[in-house]
């Protein structure tokens, strides 16, 4: 494959995963509980793969640039962890939902930079 391939796929895997977990902090701090989103297993199997796809084409991107497991890298995998947990922390979290929203936009601000500026590690 390409690497304008795996690119792509990163980042519409992160893009979804971001959506996911935007729309379930939102409906979550409007009142809507856990049992009665209608949209809960789409929400979560939307996360669930973009979790997957991220991880597989970051991996792919690491291999098409011949990087090895840069230091870097190890950076990543902790923000994709945390990327997981998020989800049932959005549902549980009923006083913390601010909380989880900033971390959200932390997790995407450093991972972009990592993500752009990793020739300069």
């Amino acid at each position: 494959m390409p690497i304008a391939f795996y690119k792509i796929l990163h980042l519409i895997s992160a893009f979804a995963i971001f959506a996911v977990l935007g729309g379930v902090l939102m409906s979550a701090a409007n009142g809507v509980t856990k049992e009665g989103n209608q949209w809960r297993k789409k929400a979560s199997i939307t996360h669930g793969v973009g979790l997957l796809l991220l991880f597989i084409s970051g991996f792919g991107l690491l291999a098409k640039n011949g990087l090895g497991f840069p230091a870097w890298a190890g950076i990543k995998i902790v923000l994709w962890l945390s990327l997981g947990a998020l989800l049932p922390l959005a549902y549980r979290a009923n006083t913390a939902r601010a909380k989880l929203w900033w971390a959200l936009l932390a997790i995407a601000f450093i991972a972009a930079y990592v993500g752009v500026s990793w020739r300069e590690w």
